[in-house]
């Protein structure tokens, strides 16, 4: 992530309450706005969520302008866990349509309930689009469909295009600027030792520097390294290092 210049709000927030506050003032979703105007979506939802979240135990972070009562129903019940969207945004497909996502998914007790929540409130039919993973998070793009559901494939074969170039735009605008908030609330606890090397990592120490300053054995210092990259879904110590940085595991 882009460091926040001393003066700017980011810069400023102390807490992530804070930081989300600033996330949902972003700029970028004017972009959001104009496209749900064109495809007459009534609503519209971002979501995101890190890579190293292999099983979402929090609400992944959105910015939203779906219904308050909806919103309180699926996070009183949990029900985000059950959503089968959070699996689309991590296979990074083409955009589709609510019903195709809906019927790849497995029937379980808890997305029918998500199901009927969503038929109560509205937003039942509309398109998703998967959007690019940038240092390991995942997001996702959904508008909700006011027109006639019979439309909405010709709706999306229309405005296909331009729905992956303005997620796309929106993404990069808005993990550049609050990586650290979409990741924050799933982040594993590394190790205060996970954390040295790591530190070490990124002031270009090897392992064999790292294992004198550290007093650590060569082979220990890759198993920090190891669970460390697998905590983090980082495929390499460049990643690890990038993704500490990004989201503030180290200085």
């Amino acid at each position: 992530m882009r460091p926040a210049s001393a003066d700017s709000p980011l810069a400023e927030a102390t807490c992530f309450e804070e930081r989300l506050e600033i996330f949902r003032a972003d700029p970028a979703w004017a972009q959001v706005r104009t496209i749900a105007d064109r495809v007459e979506a009534r609503y519209w939802s971002y979501g995101a969520f890190p890579a190293a979240a292999s099983e979402l135990l929090a609400l992944p972070v959105r910015m939203t302008t779906y219904p308050v009562g909806h919103q309180r129903e699926v996070r009183k019940r949990g029900l985000f866990r059950a959503n089968p969207v959070t699996h689309f945004a991590r296979s990074e497909g083409a955009p589709t349509t609510f019903g195709a996502v809906r019927d790849s998914a497995h029937r379980t007790p808890a997305l029918l309930e998500l199901l009927d929540v969503n038929r109560r409130f509205g937003v039942r039919h509309g398109l998703l689009v998967a959007l690019p993973g940038a240092l390991g998070i995942h997001a996702w793009l959904g508008l909700a469909y006011s027109g006639n559901p019979r439309d909405l494939d010709e709706v999306l074969a229309t405005h296909r295009d331009e729905l992956q170039q303005v997620g796309n735009s929106v993404q990069r605008d808005v993990m550049r600027r609050h990586g650290r908030t979409v990741a924050e609330p799933f982040l594993p606890l590394l190790s205060p030792r996970q954390r040295s090397v790591a530190q070490l990592l990124a002031r270009g120490c090897d392992t064999e520097e790292i294992s004198d300053q550290l007093r650590l054995s060569i082979h220990t210092v890759n198993k920090h390294i190891g669970a460390a990259k697998r905590g983090l879904r980082a495929k390499s110590s460049a990643e690890l290092v990038a993704l500490c940085l990004q989201w503030g595991l180290i200085d």
